[in-house]
């Protein structure tokens, strides 16, 4: 297991200057995420079916920003185009239709961070939903051109510590893929945002552990009747 240590105002250039995109941005998890991004200074794209909704949010999310119009919201197939990093925070059930709709429409370069969980259950009990030997980015990078191309991120944080901003996400974040180069920008990236220690846990298979980490997160979040709990290792 490898640490990324958290980075500062060193963060490349070129991944400050990049456009990021958020299917999923009119969501609770999609709109934490878009609004942590445009504070920490990158050009953020919210992706919806619906350019109302997608500018409805936007200009809601720029209101409590207070800062102009540091996002931005258009039709998937726009952002697809325009982004060099989409944040899958859609639910998955509508992730494979999504990830397979738009995947020729990215570029070669495009790199997807799949923040989704395969989970279902009421009230407290949670459970994960088994996909044979894969976790859900595995299956959603069928779709792709290559498996490169998926990072896996986030999994394990909240959609309400997400959506509660100005607080620091006080968290690690476990990242894997199979690109280390991409897994980097990553980073980079996620990095920015404060509170967070991002540690690489090694290649996209490691993606069903994290979903199982996730899933047992939901449910003690749900039987002791907090919302925002998360995970931070000690010792390292």
């Amino acid at each position: 297991m490898r640490l990324m240590a958290t980075l500062n105002e060193e963060a490349s250039k070129e991944i400050r200057t990049l456009k990021i995109g958020v299917f999923g941005g009119t969501g609770q998890e999609g709109r934490g995420i878009a609004i942590r991004l445009a504070l920490a200074g990158f050009e953020v794209l919210i992706g919806s079916r619906s350019r109302r909704r997608a500018t409805r949010v936007c200009e809601r999310l720029n209101g409590a920003l207070g800062e102009g119009e540091l996002i931005q919201g258009g039709l998937n197939q726009e952002v697809a185009r325009a982004a060099r990093f989409i944040f899958l925070a859609v639910p998955f059930s509508a992730a494979t239709e999504l990830v397979a709709r738009y995947a020729d429409q990215v570029t070669p370069d495009t790199t997807w961070v799949d923040v989704t969980v395969p989970v279902s259950g009421e009230g407290k009990e949670v459970k994960l939903n088994r996909l044979g030997n894969q976790s859900g980015s595995e299956l959603l990078v069928a779709a792709l051109a290559t498996r490169e191309s998926m990072v896996a991120a986030l999994k394990t944080v909240p959609a309400h510590a997400l959506e509660n901003v100005p607080a620091s996400l006080d968290c690690d974040v476990f990242l894997c893929g199979d690109s280390a180069e991409r897994k980097k920008k990553v980073t980079e990236i996620l990095c920015r945002l404060p509170g967070v220690r991002v540690i690489d846990v090694g290649l996209l298979s490691e993606a069903r552990t994290l979903e199982g980490m996730s899933a047992l997160l939901i449910g003690v979040n749900r039987r002791y009747g907090v919302r925002q709990s998360r995970f931070r290792l000690v010792g390292l």
